[in-house]
């Protein structure tokens, strides 16, 4: 009977000390509501004041609301001023004035406003290129969206642009499940986004009958959205010459013929490229195209460079102009070297930011997390001295609340492992980089090699001109410049080839090939010239052409060389100098 009155007793007791936390809570709450009315009574006062203000004049002032706990008023004035930056095509701005906003949002917990910020910050940072970084924050800002239940024109939009994103990043299959996701939107906009984009993503597929599709669906709407002309225009061009068939380009070339003047440079390099596949033929005169070069380096695009050499290359080859055509394949492998670092770089960059951006949630949601802690330790002390009045099983209490202490602090920790897991993941990309950065080089090797054949087919050529000239009747003046082109080349051909095997042959312990010298005396300079090119994994054919000659004396060096090492036919010789440079 005792045990059963001390429950109904503790219970009561328990209930009257729910009722006083209520209160207490209660009365808290009404001040921080009348005080958040107050706020926005003055926000609403100020708020049209503050985009008369110049940018320096705003940022003034949201330092001094940010001193005053007016947190809302200086996140306006951050996002009216990241809004100007990027008006002003200063997207490096925008984002640090964006992020600043997004940081008091979170401060206000206003999720929505946030997720609006998050947006813009994806469509600067999409500005620059960065695509990962991009789609990071629209697919967190399309998060909060979902959560809210707000489905408007900007949140069909978000899956268009991280379609967008995906599509950059070359991750076409998650593109197209981001792009189809609006197909049953009817807003004529979101329609027409969705038709372009896909157009373009059929063509980096080569998938001929929706590109079709898609761009026929794009160009019916494209009367409502004359903005977009460019462009539509660009998207079709850029996958023209792959992929329309003879009839359908000479269509888009017959279409083009009277407006051609008036588009800019790189459609006419994209119209004067398709019209060349199909006829051969230019859309203007060879000198006036020419002409292009000091305009085309003045506006440094290394998209509308590649184009513009790639065509000019065509030309001159067609028409056998050798020299020229050299000149502008030079300047095109140059422009898609730059293009392939740039890409690199960006790469790099995009991972940084995002790096970056993960890195600032994390510590987000670390102080988030402490504010909680610091939040619950004043109700933990509020509910310790009302506990310690009205009850006798505070100790009980504690306990509970120290537990939930624990599992925070746990948190926390993982938070940091995270941290780490993200750093070491950066360590794996710049070695990723540094392994593209070794593949780049193999390519420049194999263009090298083929330059060298190229120039070497040239000079054969030429000297075959020569011989026959020999036996033309002309005159002492032309036999003079006859030669004189002769000695040019062959001096212009054995720099280049020196070059080339300075250039692009690995470093080799020279100190080690002394040794083997010593071990081997009867091997000669030219010998060790022919070991070095066999260690850089050059063939007989290659090792011919690097020095000038025929590929049966290479076999005979090759033969030599096993007579002079002592080796058996089935032996590999590349194989045995590593073995013995290992051993000296």
């Amino acid at each position: 009977m005792k045990i059963a009155q001390k429950y109904h007793i503790n219970k009561v007791i328990l209930y009257f000390l729910f009722i006083c936390i209520f209160i207490n809570f209660s009365a808290c709450n009404s001040k921080g509501e009348q005080k958040i009315k107050d706020t926005n009574f003055n926000s609403f006062k100020k708020e049209n004041e503050l985009k008369k203000l110049d940018t320096i004049v705003l940022r003034k002032k949201a330092l001094s609301f940010i001193k005053n706990g007016d947190i809302d008023l200086a996140a306006k004035c951050y996002s009216e001023i990241g809004n100007r930056k990027y008006t002003e095509l200063d997207y490096i701005g925008s984002i640090k004035n964006w992020n600043k906003t997004a940081e008091l949002s979170e401060k206000l917990n206003i999720k929505l406003n946030t997720a609006q910020i998050e947006n813009n910050l994806g469509a600067a940072y999409n500005a620059l290129g960065y695509s990962k970084t991009s789609s990071y924050f629209f697919i967190k800002a399309k998060k909060v969206y979902d959560e809210e239940n707000i489905k408007d024109r900007n949140y069909w939009i978000m899956h268009i642009n991280i379609g967008v994103c995906y599509m950059d990043l070359n991750m076409l299959d998650e593109a197209k499940k981001y792009f189809k996701i609006v197909v049953g939107n009817e807003d004529d906009y979101i329609q027409f986004l969705y038709h372009l984009n896909m157009t373009k993503l059929s063509g980096l597929e080569k998938d001929v009958v929706n590109f079709y599709y898609h761009s026929a669906q794009s160009e019916k709407m494209l009367p409502k959205f004359k903005l977009y002309r460019n462009v539509w225009e660009t998207i079709l061009l850029e996958f023209a010459a792959d992929l329309f068939d003879f009839e359908k380009a000479n269509e888009i070339l017959n279409t083009y013929q009277q407006y051609y003047t008036k588009k800019p440079l790189y459609v006419k390099l994209l119209l004067n490229r398709l019209k060349w596949k199909n006829e051969k033929e230019l859309f203007e005169p060879a000198s006036k195209i020419l002409n292009y070069e000091s305009k085309i380096i003045e506006d440094n695009d290394l998209y509308q460079t590649d184009l513009y050499y790639e065509i000019v290359a065509n030309y001159f080859l067609y028409k056998k102009d050798f020299i020229k055509y050299s000149y502008a394949v030079k300047k095109s492998i140059e422009s898609k070297d730059k293009l392939r670092e740039q890409r690199n770089n960006q790469s790099l960059e995009d991972y940084k930011s995002e790096a970056s951006a993960n890195d600032l949630r994390r510590k987000n949601q670390i102080l988030e997390v402490k504010n909680q802690l610091n939040e619950r330790s004043v109700d933990y002390q509020k509910t310790i001295l009302i506990f310690f009045i009205l009850l006798s099983f505070s100790l009980l209490i504690l306990l509970l609340l120290g537990l939930k202490y624990f599992k925070k602090s746990r948190k926390l920790k993982q938070l940091e492992l995270e941290g780490i897991n993200a750093a070491l993941k950066f360590k794996q990309l710049s070695e990723n980089i540094l392994m593209n950065k070794v593949d780049m080089q193999e390519l420049q090797i194999n263009e090298i090699m083929l330059n060298i054949s190229k120039i070497a087919v040239l000079k054969s050529q030429i000297d075959q001109f020569i011989k026959s000239s020999s036996k033309m009747n002309i005159s002492d003046e032309w036999t003079r410049e006859i030669k004189l082109l002769k000695l040019n080349m062959d001096s212009f051909f054995t720099n280049y080839r020196e070059l080339a095997v300075v250039s692009y042959t690995n470093t080799l312990d020279y100190s080690s090939l002394e040794k083997l010298k010593k071990s081997f005396p009867t091997l000669t300079e030219k010998d060790f010239q022919v070991i070095q090119l066999i260690l850089n994994n050059f063939t007989s054919k290659e090792i011919a052409i690097l020095l000038s000659k025929s590929e049966k004396s290479i076999e005979y060096y090759r033969r030599q060389l096993r007579l002079k090492l002592g080796l058996k036919k089935e032996d590999d010789i590349e194989q045995f100098i590593i073995s013995e440079l290992k051993f000296l």
